[in-house]
């Protein structure tokens, strides 16, 4: 009877640890979609607070020295380069992370083919 209660035991344990490594959080293989909602909301927000901020500025210093409209245009545009620069800096920031996501997920299932194939 002992050695029948040790081979439950240890196909218990087998169990237990097959179950805990298929309920296991897995590794992240790419962008979430939270994530990538986050980011795009990001981009839009920079983009649309650099018209905003130009324009702003813009009828402030109009109604401060009279030159309506030429400050409203003038800082419009340069509300509107400042937020596409923006935009583009944190663009080239979600292309280095989308890269390392990227390697990571080619490096496991290079990985992965190699376990199967042992």
């Amino acid at each position: 009877m002992a050695k029948q209660y040790n081979s439950s035991s240890k196909d218990l344990k087998d169990r237990i640890g097959k179950a805990q490594q298929e309920n296991a959080p897995k590794a992240a293989r790419g962008l979430k979609e939270a994530t990538a909602y986050s980011k795009a909301t990001r981009l839009v927000a920079e983009l649309v607070a650099g018209f905003v901020l130009g324009a702003v500025m813009g009828i402030g210093l109009d109604k401060i020295f009279g030159t309506a409209p030429w400050m409203l245009i003038i800082f419009f545009i340069l509300g509107t380069a400042a937020g596409i620069l923006n935009v583009m800096r944190a663009s080239k920031d979600l292309v280095k992370d989308l890269e390392k996501f990227s390697e990571a997920y080619d490096n496991e299932i290079i990985d992965d083919d190699l376990e199967e194939d042992r």
